[in-house]
């Protein structure tokens, strides 16, 4: 992942209360999540059987973009 430089906004107390990114840190911090998120979509896809899949070849097949 891409090193962030995150700024931070603190109240009084000199809490931490909000984070400022620059627009390129938070498209890529979204990125990130997205992707993680498709691994896991995946990942679960192989672990469930299916028995109504076809595979590739038949699928192109079927849709004409290729001969049998």
């Amino acid at each position: 992942m891409k090193s962030i430089s995150p700024q931070f906004l603190v109240d009084d107390l000199g809490n931490k209360t909000s984070v400022f990114l620059s627009l390129s840190d938070y498209e890529a911090m979204l990125e990130e999540i997205e992707d993680a998120e498709d691994n896991k979509l995946f990942e679960e896809s192989m672990q469930e059987p299916n028995e109504d899949g076809i595979s590739l070849e038949e699928y192109m097949i079927k849709r004409g973009l290729m001969n049998e």
